[in-house]
């Protein structure tokens, strides 16, 4: 087993930045509010079909996860009905923020159990709804289901716990295998990796390592600044666009015929895309035109996008030139999600744009 130190190298994170959260066995226990939403952590085998299946609460036995020793918790099961995460949406997000918002004074702390395929974005719905509250909101889940043998369940919500009940983290996160991920800039990596979920283009929150958990002390928590720009709902009336090689204008032209309030563009590298023959620069120049706003994040897992400046290739000129806006390291999919939440607050050119390019909950290092 490699030790501490190596541990922190393979994260890629200086040992200097976090702690060993100690906590006081003679500290109060941490007062948590436990809301449910389905996944493979609430999953059972059907006899019949071997298929699995989200289970009723009188065929789970959640006393297997030890809570109880770790903290008081109150458990919400029907704020939604439990789900595969595949069928979670917006609308969801919404009731689940609310919640959170009316109960946050109760509750020292939230986790949230949910399935891992669609966790991303609901983390980072619930960074950018609830940036200005100062409690934790810890998201978890398991790549196999509490009631199989060697679930990953047990030490995932631990984690979770501990850390909603006593790390002093403020926001959105989640906690998965070893680290604790900001919840807007979390992605999934792996479909069966017990270790499923990375941090993109940020220091992990923390880590654990030998049963013990490290808090990143150089975190400070700067809550959005209110734009007092009523939200009105994610608007799911938005495009995410993926370029490939030789992809033209067409998707654009179809989008701005859709008259959608925005466009993310996946692009290459640090912001590149087909800028010849049959050239995307024509679609963003007529999205633009039509004052639909453009905005480019990176295909890769690292690294931002740069579309002028130093060392920036001509085709990521050629895209600011046409009008596109440029996302530093936000990935896609909170890149997606950040545009539902934009314009379900303003669809007005100039104010998507602003707060598009503007740190609302600590996405941006």
């Amino acid at each position: 087993m490699e030790t501490l130190e190596e541990f922190a190298k393979i994260l890629g994170v200086p040992l200097s930045d976090y702690v060993l959260l100690n906590k006081d066995k003679n500290q109060k226990k941490a007062n948590i509010c436990w809301i449910r939403t389905g996944g493979t952590i609430d999953q059972i085998k059907d006899k019949e079909t071997g298929r699995l299946k989200i289970a009723t609460k009188e065929e789970l036995n959640h006393s297997a996860l030890g809570l109880d020793e770790l903290v008081d918790y109150d458990k919400i099961d029907d704020l939604i009905r439990p789900i595969d995460s595949s069928n979670m949406v917006p609308e969801f997000w919404e009731k689940i923020s609310d919640y959170i918002r009316e109960k946050r004074e109760k509750y020292d702390g939230f986790v949230i159990s949910h399935g891992t395929d669609t966790m991303h974005y609901t983390s980072s719905a619930l960074a950018f709804l609830l940036s200005d509250i100062k409690k934790p909101i810890i998201m978890t889940g398991s790549m196999i289901p509490l009631s199989e043998p060697n679930s990953d369940a047990v030490d995932n919500m631990r984690n979770a716990f501990i850390t909603a009940g006593y790390s002093g983290l403020k926001g959105v996160y989640i906690a998965f295998g070893s680290k604790i991920i900001n919840g807007a800039n979390a992605a999934k990596i792996s479909p069966d990796q017990l270790d499923a979920f990375r941090s993109i283009n940020k220091k992990y929150a923390g880590f654990v390592f030998d049963n013990n958990l490290y808090i990143n002390k150089t975190i400070k928590y700067t809550p959005f600044e209110d734009d007092n720009k009523e939200f009105r709902g994610f608007n799911k009336n938005v495009r995410l666009i993926k370029a490939f090689p030789g992809m033209g204008p067409k998707v654009f032209y179809d989008a701005v015929g859709d008259k959608v309030d925005g466009i993310i563009l996946s692009a290459f590298g640090s912001g590149g895309a087909n800028t010849e023959q049959d050239s995307v620069i024509d679609g963003i120049k007529e999205a633009v035109k039509n004052k639909i706003p453009v905005f480019v994040c990176t295909q890769c897992d690292d690294g931002k996008v740069k579309l002028e400046g130093a060392n920036a290739y001509d085709v990521n000129y050629r895209l600011r030139e046409a009008g596109a806006v440029g996302l530093g390291g936000l990935h896609e999919e909170g890149a997606i999600v950040k545009l539902m939440y934009v314009t379900g607050k303003t669809k007005k050119y100039d104010e998507i744009v602003d707060m598009m390019t503007r740190d609302v909950c600590g996405e941006e290092d």
